[in-house]
């Protein structure tokens, strides 16, 4: 988009001045060629053709010079930074993280039952002694590990830290379920057929409307789904009045939830709350006095506060 706007300017600009030439010649050589040919002038139309193509050019200047005025703006415009577009819109998700005392092992089931390939493989960065791998969804998402010796120490509760099954609970903020995405009905089947073949019992696909779905175990009690939608989930059609006046969600509400109102980008310069500010939510479980200094770390300093040379180039 700018190298068109630049093209569009650097030829505009062209125009310009070629018609302002021409324009600017004729103001200057037309009085003498009147005067000359005054008699000429009368018995001819040549002269009021020569000025009527003298206002064309005029008005054709003024035209390239405001349609290359407003390309340079929109090129300022696109120059100036992110802070003047609305974003903010998440895109997706880049990966989501599991934690494991199992790595080997679910690398395998991941990679074997599911077809998903191991990209990535390294020390965590920033954590000791933990483990950190990147299982490859697509070009733009992951499912991820990480593994400690001390996660294996963790109890594990189903109906706690685990629901163990998509319709059973979790405590609150804990992942209920992890549901993966295909493209179609037909990608679904070859799924349920390959986890099958390998032993893992699978239910479905149900037909949920607004998407069909298959439900299995991975290791360690992950509560897994495959699925995949034919058309995009439709607002009007799937937000159930029921529930939102159970939930006292008020009708301004449910339209800014629908539609979130647009953000004017500040292109990196809002500050960072404090710690102790009551708006958060906080990160937790630091160590005493940790996520106030964490938090208070200018953010220069964190952009290089890890290697992030890949193992491999070190």
């Amino acid at each position: 988009m700018r190298e068109q706007l630049a093209v569009v300017i650097v030829l505009g600009s062209a125009f310009s001045k070629i018609s302002s030439f021409y324009f600017n010649a004729l103001k200057i050589l037309l009085p003498t060629f009147c005067f000359k040919l005054d008699d000429f002038y009368h018995k001819s139309e040549l002269v009021p053709n020569v000025l009527l193509w003298g206002e064309l050019s005029r008005l054709y200047y003024q035209a390239c010079r405001a349609y290359t005025m407003l390309c340079i703006l929109l090129l300022w415009m696109s120059l100036a930074g992110e802070g003047l577009r609305f974003m903010n819109k998440i895109e997706g998700v880049h990966h989501v993280v599991l934690s494991t005392a199992m790595m080997k092992e679910q690398i395998a089931f991941f990679t074997d039952k599911l077809g998903m390939e191991l990209v990535a493989l390294y020390w965590m960065h920033g954590v000791k002694n933990t483990f950190h791998c990147f299982l490859k969804l697509n070009d733009d998402s992951s499912v991820a590990l990480m593994s400690n010796p001390s996660i294996a120490d963790i109890p594990v509760e189903l109906g706690r830290t685990h629901s163990g099954n998509p319709g059973a609970n979790s405590a609150p903020g804990t992942m209920q379920h992890l549901a993966l995405k295909v493209r179609d009905k037909a990608a679904l089947l070859a799924i349920r057929d390959r986890l099958r073949e390998k032993g893992v019992p699978v239910l479905g696909p149900i037909d949920h409307g607004m998407c069909a779905s298959i439900y299995f175990a991975g290791l360690e009690n992950v509560s897994l789904e495959v699925a995949y939608s034919e058309e995009s989930i439709d607002p009007q059609a799937w937000i159930d009045p029921e529930v939102v006046s159970l939930l006292n969600i008020s009708d301004s509400e449910l339209e800014s939830f629908i539609s979130p109102p647009d953000y004017l980008d500040r292109n990196g310069t809002v500050k960072q709350p404090t710690w102790d500010s009551d708006a958060g939510p906080h990160m937790s479980n630091y160590p005493d006095g940790a996520y106030a200094q964490v938090i208070s770390t200018p953010d220069e300093v964190v952009w290089n506060m890890v290697d992030n040379t890949p193992p491999r180039s070190k």
